[in-house]
């Protein structure tokens, strides 16, 4: 008997199953998945107010970060729970470490900031460059900048010549500015045939390591022979306000304004020979002119070892520094001496008073000189670096 209930039995349990089936598909609403079983995971459906996943952005030709601002989407290497949307990262993004990319010129307003200028007939101004784009970019180095003229904007004179060091890269936000410092020297101040005065309308100006320029209006006279008025500083953060009255002289550099350092030296004859340079680092257009205060010193108090050094030649012209230029004075240093006349002392550096101040650098510089009265050091007047 139970043999042959066997045969009926294995077609109504299919049956049955479908029906259950169907009755369970009828009677869903769709907000929910029951668990498969009660020991199963239970899996959650996504809310409908869930914050989308982030667009991964058409590949381009620079696949560098196109934003800094706002917090970065977490990257927490915890796995996420059931039906949450992870935002997607888009390569190349500010979090992941790679450098932002170099402003385009497209992307940057070029204007010309407050001037400052000088007795000496050179202007100051800063060229300032500010982020129009949505993304945050980045600016490294000199601009190019040239005079122009005519309705096809041709170049007048020599490119402007860049002065100092290659400052570091600046990162410019959205709406923010950097600058670099152009100065223009009188072109009625250079003699008339070795200048070509001529007419211009503005500067050309291409943002470094860009081949896209910009143009900004400027009227004037310049030099068309193969010289340029023009020189221009490395790119720093900021608009680099240089407001001041035309016609006056910037006034004293500080010491608080200034690193002083020391260049090669040169031998000749029982001497050496080392600039003493004095490099702007405040921000604005400041002067330097004379003879800086140099002595030997020593110790850990710094007392000075010997007689100051002596001034040789003229005190010279007033040398204006804009932020980031240098000036030097040579100073020189006598190494050989007659028996008894000495003293030797070791000595650990100079100590430098910047012309008109009574606040001293140190600039280490070991080595011997002579305690007694003996004069070891003579210095000149502060003078250009192209001199």
């Amino acid at each position: 008997m139970r043999e042959s209930l066997l045969p009926r039995t294995r077609q109504v349990l299919p049956v049955l199953l479908l029906a259950a089936l169907v009755v369970a598909s009828c009677g869903s609403t769709g907000d929910a998945v029951p668990s498969a079983s009660a020991s199963g995971p239970t899996i959650t459906s996504i809310p409908a107010t869930s914050t989308p996943a982030t667009s991964i952005p058409a590949t381009s030709s620079d696949p560098g970060p196109t934003s800094t601002a706002g917090s970065a989407p977490s990257t927490s290497s915890s796995t996420p729970s059931p039906g949450t949307l992870v935002p997607i990262v888009p390569a190349g993004s500010a979090n992941d470490g790679q450098p932002l990319p170099t402003c385009p010129t497209s992307s940057l307003s070029v204007t010309l900031g407050p001037g400052e200028g000088t007795t000496s007939g050179t202007v100051y101004r800063p060229l300032v460059f500010t982020n129009t784009g949505s993304s945050a970019c980045r600016l490294q180095g000199f601009p190019g900048v040239s005079h122009v003229a005519g309705d096809d904007g041709h170049q007048v004179g020599r490119a402007g010549a860049w002065v100092g060091p290659r400052g570091d890269a600046v990162e410019i936000a959205p709406g923010a500015s950097a600058h670099s410092i152009v100065s223009v020297t009188d072109a009625g101040l250079v003699e008339r045939d070795v200048c070509d005065p001529t007419e211009v309308r503005g500067f050309r100006v291409y943002p470094p390591r860009s081949e896209g320029a910009a143009y900004v209006p400027s009227p004037g006279i310049s030099c068309a022979a193969d010289i340029s008025p023009i020189r221009v500083r490395t790119i720093l953060p900021g608009r680099g306000d240089l407001s001041g009255q035309a016609g006056v002289d910037p006034p004293r550099c500080t010491t608080a304004s200034l690193a002083v350092t020391l260049g090669a030296a040169e031998g000749a004859a029982g001497s050496s020979y080392q600039p003493l340079v004095f490099t702007n680092t405040g921000s604005a257009v400041c002067t330097l002119q004379g003879f800086p205060g140099v002595s030997h010193v020593a110790g850990d108090d710094g007392h000075q070892v010997g007689p100051m050094a002596a001034e040789t030649g003229e005190p010279g012209s007033p040398v204006a520094l804009a932020p980031g230029d240098s000036a030097h004075a040579t100073v020189r240093t006598a190494d050989a001496f007659g028996p008894g006349r000495c003293d030797p002392t070791a000595v650990r550096g100079l100590r430098v008073y910047p012309p008109g101040e009574s606040t001293a650098a140190f600039v280490p510089r070991s080595g011997t000189s002579c305690a007694g009265d003996v004069v070891t050091l003579r210095v000149r007047s502060v003078r250009p670096d192209a001199d």
